[in-house]
């Protein structure tokens, strides 16, 4: 999984894909890999696929944080963005303690412009995984915010 997760960051989603296809393939039941999944099939545009493997996080787990974050990527992408926040809202909700779920709602309000929520969540995300700082310095979706006196705080100084 770890491969598909650095596949992901890095933008190489049909690589990222094959992995996390055989992941899954292997663990049927693993959530994280199912995230990865459906993050990357979202990615790709393949919407119907990433609802599938939400539906599929689901049924494991009624009311997966993984699966609402898989919603709200799929909304995003599609231009839909009342409906990613409250998936990725809900996501966070049902799942607090998942760095992963923490950051990409962090990610989100980046991308929709709004400082207070993304430095709220990315705090949130880097207190759950100091690795993530890491992650944070070079995102893209960040950029923005990096000259930021409380972007500086929470990340430039751990780089």
């Amino acid at each position: 999984m770890s491969v598909g997760k650095e596949y992901i960051r890095a933008g190489r989603f049909d690589e990222a894909l094959k992995i996390l296809e055989q992941a899954v393939a292997f663990d049927p039941q693993a959530l994280r890999p199912q995230l990865g999944l459906g993050i990357t099939l979202a990615r790709l545009g393949r919407y119907d696929e990433a609802r599938t493997i939400a539906a599929a996080m689901f049924k494991i787990q009624p009311n997966a944080a993984g699966g609402h974050n898989v919603l709200g990527a799929c909304y995003e992408a599609e231009g839909n963005p009342p409906a990613a926040r409250r998936a990725y809202e809900q996501a966070v909700f049902v799942g607090p303690d998942v760095a992963i779920i923490q950051y990409n709602c962090c990610c989100f309000w980046a991308r929709q412009g709004d400082a207070e929520r993304c430095r709220r969540y990315l705090e949130a995300a880097l207190k759950l995984d100091a690795t993530l700082n890491a992650v944070a310095a070079t995102d893209v979706d960040l950029a923005r915010y990096r000259d930021e006196p409380w972007f500086e705080e929470l990340v430039a100084f751990k780089r």
